[in-house]
């Protein structure tokens, strides 16, 4: 099976040109960034809303739980109006956040989340956390095709490692030792110095070749532009589709099953690696 650098020297059978319309589910993929897809040698993710979700009913049970706790310190009405609009919302909220800091200040902020850190902890269950397919199609074609992997996240070591244990069980690929979680430091993305880490770790994937990171906010293209990598968006803030520097680079796609199809039809798998 030819490598992947190989695979970069020149455009691979199939990608589209420029004149050409976009991949089914592509909204933006301007200059070479097919090419460069098809030809990345190493994929890296970010982790939550990337990879997976929190299950949205745990959710909910977990940001109840935690105003729950902190309700000595917040008005009563205030406790009790919060939790009414986490009952009635047709769509979940995702924070009382604002409702604290206008009672708590930041601190209070600061705490709320503490609090829910420690619930999702505590309720250490592969059933917290919803895996997102295309994620998971896309980790085990670039595992199967012998790609470099990892994850880059702004998320705790604690959390992030929990769940991709939970990811391990489920498709048998271990992401840990090659997984950088900023969490608990005072430098997270854009900044580069998850990637460097990442770079110093034994299971690292090649990175002097062409490589993607893969993220669901703006501030992930502003990353992967950073690090030398081309950036992949996906889900509503791609669906958004703005203009912009960030959008004349990189890729916008709406959900990561479509990326994942339009690699494996443009460079189908030939080869399973053990």
């Amino acid at each position: 099976m030819a490598s992947p650098a190989e695979h970069a020297s020149s455009p691979a059978e199939g990608i589209i040109t420029s004149s050409d319309p976009l991949p089914a589910g592509f909204l933006s993929a301007p200059h070479d960034t097919l090419a460069r897809f098809v030809s990345a040698e190493t994929f890296l993710f970010d982790s939550d809303d990337t990879i997976y979700c929190y299950n949205p009913h745990f959710e909910h049970a977990v940001k109840r739980a935690a105003l729950v706790e902190l309700s000595d310190g917040i008005p009563k009405d205030v406790v009790r109006d919060t939790l009414h609009a986490f009952d009635t919302a047709e769509v979940l909220p995702m924070s009382p956040k604002a409702t604290i800091r206008e009672h708590l200040g930041e601190t209070g902020v600061a705490a709320y989340y503490l609090a829910c850190a420690s619930l999702f902890e505590s309720m250490n269950t592969p059933d917290s956390v919803i895996f997102d397919e295309g994620a998971l199609s896309l980790i085990e074609y670039a595992h199967a095709d012998g790609r470099g992997l990892g994850v880059i996240s702004n998320n705790s070591a604690i959390n992030g490692e929990r769940i991709l244990r939970y990811l391990r069980d489920k498709t048998g690929i271990d992401l840990i030792g090659r997984a950088v979680f900023m969490g608990e430091t005072e430098v997270k993305k854009p900044h580069t110095e998850g990637f460097r880490r990442y770079t110093q770790l034994d299971g690292a994937g090649p990175t002097n070749g062409p490589f993607v990171y893969i993220g669901d906010i703006f501030e992930d293209l502003e990353f992967a532009t950073n690090i030398g990598a081309l950036g992949i968006l996906h889900g509503a803030e791609a669906r958004k589709n703005p203009s912009g520097d960030s959008t004349e680079t990189h890729i916008l796609v709406s959900d990561l099953m479509s990326a994942h199809a339009y690699l494996a039809d443009t460079h189908p798998v030939t080869q399973s690696q053990p």
